[in-house]
């Protein structure tokens, strides 16, 4: 969990900086996550 935050943290500072493909990068790791957590069934 620590670690999540942590990148969650600098991605978000990545979005301050100004990264074009943010919007489009935290959908797919959220979809990643998601994944992970809760494979094909």
């Amino acid at each position: 969990p620590v670690l999540r935050k942590t990148l969650v943290s600098l991605s978000l500072r990545g979005l301050a900086l100004g990264f074009p493909d943010i919007e489009t990068i935290l959908p797919s790791l959220s979809q990643a996550s998601l994944r992970r957590l809760e494979p094909d069934r």
